[in-house]
């Protein structure tokens, strides 16, 4: 009879392991250093993070930390958001301001509290956040559309203001999220596609194309770009489609009509509105088949870039603003212009023109050929980066008029490209950026966000969404403080602009404490004028103590963690450094089309507007 130790390593993570409880593994993990390396496995924490608590790790490229995030998140995380105050998408009452300099911005991180929930994953919209739980609850606050809305409305109309968080009363847990403009998608674990025009109204999406019964046509990924959705299935075929114009948005609107001409049964409430009832939104659900997506082209001939794949698939989608961006499992970057699709007939000629090859997906070698990657004037002049001799792109992101290259590990690169990039178009690229563990990228109107792999998050751009901090406490001439003291001083009277923020610099979690508190960021959202992070404590000595009310701003309105912490203490990942690394980000693609199109050039824009 064999000994559990003289098994296959892949049977036991795979097959054993899975079966019994944290508390149990980690007893197994001690008992010997067969186990206790077991126990290091960066899958197996993976996989019990997706199982345990929900966590996808969809929206960032981490490959690394499981093991400690699990140690973390099964005590608790916590929700910080900044920025645009307007249309409730702080989701809190917010504290007063000093001046009309600082009016209508939340300019540090303020915690969100959501009681008894564990929140796992962050997506914002234009004027709105959504939040996944550990149970696979969709949370949502703010507006999903930025209209006007009246408070007699529900939550059919889009319009509608959501001032705290609400849970959205679906059948299903949901798995991932994505969010456009003034719409949401979310896919949960049976593999259907979830579409939000209202948070009232949800409606499952079920085209033919996305059959479960066939397992090439399983969907892996949901992606919304600015007007437009986006699927990826199993086999890596590509589709699009528009819930906000055409004909899935003609069907949207006669299940509105139809709802609302169907009284409820006899002694049953009346949700047709979907009102929040003890902070859950009574969602009318509905489905909506018969209307197929547009699939995309399938790929053009590409070179080999990894030995072992000879028939490269898309295995990742980014969604811009009239673009795709696709990633192969062998590392190819491609690039697809669909152009406005909500234009009369944008489908049909859409169709015709792939059929005829007058819209085709483009390879982008400069953003991921290892000759092509090096002969950058960036990484030729520089010998402080390098770039691996196999360089391996393994995420891609894409927003409004940008989208991002990526590879992971302590010789990250990071490339970003604009939306009319052709095959020639060279990256850019941000020298204090590579080589650093870069995971994530984020992008809002004006700011943008880098989460690095060692839980650090910086910012940069306009001051009205970089969380650094209050300007009045913070060192004129420094990140988030004004430029001068004269600045600061005549503020109090005057409106007076925040400078733009160049440098990225770190964002802090610690303020109103007395105790400035360490603390590990796993995930990170942008869109609109404001931003969120997810973040864990890396201090847990202690309970956190606020400042007397007298250092801190009046409000305008008055299963496992203890197993873990016990067994192995504190488990850092080994790629924590204390302190931080200014590093200075450029203005990608200064192009852009109105408000909320994109990065802007470093104009502080009117905060009342």
């Amino acid at each position: 009879m064999s000994k559990l130790d003289q098994l296959p390593q892949e049977l036991l993570l795979d097959d054993l392991l899975p079966l019994i409880s944290v508390k149990d593994s980690l007893s197994l993990f001690q008992t010997n250093r067969f186990f206790a390396k077991l126990g290091d496995d960066e899958v197996f924490w993976k996989r019990r993070l997706r199982e345990d608590f929900n966590y996808s790790n969809a929206s960032n490229a981490r490959s690394s930390g499981f093991k400690f995030l699990y140690s973390r998140l099964s005590a608790h995380s916590k929700l910080f958001v900044w920025g645009g105050t307007g249309e409730g998408r702080m989701g809190r009452k917010i504290p007063t301001t000093r001046s009309a300099s600082t009016r209508g911005k939340q300019l540090w991180p303020l915690e969100l509290k959501l009681p008894g929930t564990r929140v796992v994953e962050l997506a914002a919209g234009g004027w709105s956040f959504t939040a996944l739980d550990s149970k696979g609850r969709i949370h949502v606050w703010g507006q999903l559309d930025g209209a006007w809305g009246l408070q007699r409305d529900g939550f059919t109309f889009s319009s509608k203001q959501a001032s705290t968080p609400a849970i959205l009363n679906l059948p299903k847990p949901i798995q991932t999220l994505s969010c456009g403009r003034n719409f949401m998608t979310a896919l949960d674990h049976d593999g259907d596609v979830w579409c939000f025009n209202s948070w009232g109204i949800p409606f499952q999406y079920q085209p033919n194309a996305f059959d479960h019964s066939i397992p090439d046509r399983k969907i892996i990924q949901v992606e919304c770009g600015w007007s437009f959705v986006s699927a990826l299935t199993e086999s890596g075929t590509a589709y699009v489609w528009n819930v906000t114009y055409g004909e899935i948005k003609r069907r949207y609107e006669q299940m509105e009509e139809a709802l609302a001409n169907s009284p409820p049964p006899d002694g049953q409430p009346d949700y047709r509105s979907a009102p929040l009832v003890d902070g859950v939104i009574q969602c009318q659900v509905q489905r909506l088949q018969g209307c197929e997506p547009l699939v995309l082209p399938d790929l053009p001939e590409l070179p080999v870039l990894d030995p072992a794949i000879t028939q490269p698939k898309l295995i990742k989608l980014g969604a811009g603003d009239h673009f795709v961006v696709g990633l192969t499992d062998a590392g190819h970057v491609l690039k697809l212009n669909i152009g406005d699709i909500n234009e009369p007939d944008a489908i049909s000629t859409l169709t015709d023109s792939f059929k005829k090859g007058l819209r085709a997906w483009e390879f982008l070698p400069n953003f991921c050929q290892t000759s092509s990657v090096k002969a950058l004037d960036e990484f030729k002049s520089q010998e402080t980066i390098r770039v691996p001799d196999r360089l391996k792109i393994t995420h891609i992101s894409a927003h409004f008029l940008t989208f991002v290259a990526y590879s992971t590990g302590p010789d990250s690169i990071v490339l970003m490209g604009p939306n009319d990039a052709t095959p020639e178009t060279k990256p850019s690229v941000i020298s204090t950026l590579q080589n650093k563990g870069v995971i994530s990228i984020v992008i809002g109107d004006y700011h943008f966000g880098a989460l690095l792999e060692n839980g650090k998050l910086l910012s940069w751009g306009a001051s009205t969404a970089t969380g650094l901090g209050d300007p009045y406490e913070i060192e004129p001439g420094k990140p988030g403080g004004f430029a001068t003291s004269q600045h600061r001083d005549r503020s109090l009277e005057v409106y007076q602009n925040l400078p733009n923020i160049e440098v990225p610099t770190e964002v802090t979690f610690s303020h109103g404490l007395k105790k400035k508190r360490e603390r590990f960021v796993f995930a990170a959202a942008a869109a609109g004028w404001h931003m969120g992070a997810l973040v864990v404590d890396l201090d847990q000595s202690d309970e956190e103590e606020e400042e007397p009310t007298v250092d801190s701003p009046p409000t305008d309105d008055e299963n496992s963690a203890s197993s873990l912490g016990a067994a192995h203490g504190h488990i850092f990942p080994p790629y924590i450094i204390r302190g931080s690394f200014p590093i200075r980000f450029g203005q990608p693609f200064a192009a852009a089309r109105g408000r909320g199109r994109g990065y802007q050039p470093p104009v502080q824009p009117n905060p009342d507007t």
